[in-house]
């Protein structure tokens, strides 16, 4: 089972927050998920909170805030929490992809939101539980036997005829080809972002112009050729499994 999750709800319809609480509560409830959750009316309100809330907090954020937008307030919170997960809860549909910019989780609509609340509580304990050690054995070009352990490779960097493998802990020089390695790591959710690197998709925070920044503070390249399939294809791995990254 997942560990406690920590979060908190900013909707200004005070009355509303009675009613959005009891039903995020008992989504949880239903998956045997501890939860622990805030309610704010006010942007500010959250904020406040946020600085001292865990750095992977879960923020259920309505888009229409009179005191801040809520896509900004998004912004916001991902500045002062590291690894925060948000979640639009909004009748505000036609800017949903106005919100990807804030690589939220998941798009709760107001219209549909029991069965879009079900299945982003479901994706969230799914986030939140052991991680899942995934691994990847290959042979060198001198015929040494190698185990990546996927969760923590971050990225995989050419250099002449040897990759420079960075993991969470460690970086690993090894005589191979990236083009071969990219091939045995395909559909392992690596992404060829630039002819010397490829990224595991997890660790990529956002792109900023010819740039990949990673959760690791680091900045990578992006080649402008290969731009669009690459954010496409970070859009497409971000989704759960048979759904769309967005429930629109």
């Amino acid at each position: 089972m997942p560990n406690t999750v920590h979060a908190a709800i900013c909707d200004d319809e005070i009355l509303l927050l009675p009613y959005l609480s009891a039903a995020i509560r008992a989504c949880f409830q239903k998956l045997g998920v501890s939860l622990e959750l805030e309610t704010f009316s006010s942007a500010q309100g959250l904020l406040d909170w946020a600085s001292e809330a865990p750095r992977s907090a879960v923020f259920f954020l309505d888009i229409n805030l009179p005191e801040m937008d809520g896509i900004d307030l998004a912004n916001r919170l991902l500045g002062v929490v590291p690894d925060a997960v948000c979640v639009y809860v909004s009748a505000q549909e036609d800017r949903v992809f106005e919100a990807l910019r804030t690589h939220p989780f998941a798009f709760v609509r107001k219209s549909s939101f029991q069965a879009d609340l079900d299945a982003a509580a479901a994706d969230i304990a799914a986030r939140f539980g052991p991680p899942q050690e995934e691994v990847c054995t290959f042979q060198d070009a001198l015929g040494k036997d190698h185990t990546l352990q996927l969760d923590q490779t971050v990225y995989i960097e050419a250099q002449d005829k040897y990759l420079s493998i960075v993991t969470t802990k460690d970086r690993e020089l090894v005589r191979h080809t990236l083009s071969k390695l990219e091939e045995t790591l395909e559909g392992r959710r690596f992404l060829r972002v630039h002819k010397s690197y490829l990224v595991n998709y997890q660790f990529i925070r956002r792109f900023r112009g010819e740039q990949v920044v990673l959760e690791t503070g680091q900045t990578l390249p992006l080649s402008r050729r290969r731009a669009a399939q690459v954010r496409q294809q970070f859009i497409d791995y971000s989704a759960p499994p048979g759904k769309e990254l967005l429930r629109i």
